[in-house]
């Protein structure tokens, strides 16, 4: 089955409610297409099938568009997941640093380290 030019189909199975779409809708209401949204999907395997998942921003785009009371609830839980895979960036990228006198010192790098 192929969803680039077909409509959305949204199933309830035992597991919870399972969406095929081809497009969702950004912030403002305008379609970002099925060829945009894979490049930005991650695969996960599924019973042996390749699935490409929606990056969790374009749902919450499409969710804070949508504005329903379902919606709404969602984005709630969507944010925190959305945060917590955000890679932590560290602040300071150096091994080592050279002091005035020349020498080989380790910079003070933090608790994030």
């Amino acid at each position: 089955m192929s969803v680039r030019n077909g409509p959305n189909y949204a199933w309830t199975t035992d597991a919870g409610q399972f969406d095929i779409l081809s497009d969702l809708k950004n912030e403002t209401g305008g379609p970002v297409p099925y060829e945009v949204l894979v490049t930005r999907s991650s695969i996960v395997v599924v019973d042996g099938y390749h699935v490409h998942v929606a990056a969790v921003s374009d749902v919450i785009a499409a969710k804070t568009f949508a504005n329903r009371a379902k919606d709404r609830e969602a984005l709630l839980e969507l944010k925190v997941i959305a945060s917590e895979a955000e890679p932590r960036k560290p602040s300071v990228r150096f091994i080592s640093a050279r002091d005035d006198g020349g020498a080989d010192v380790e910079p003070s790098l933090g608790p994030e380290w």
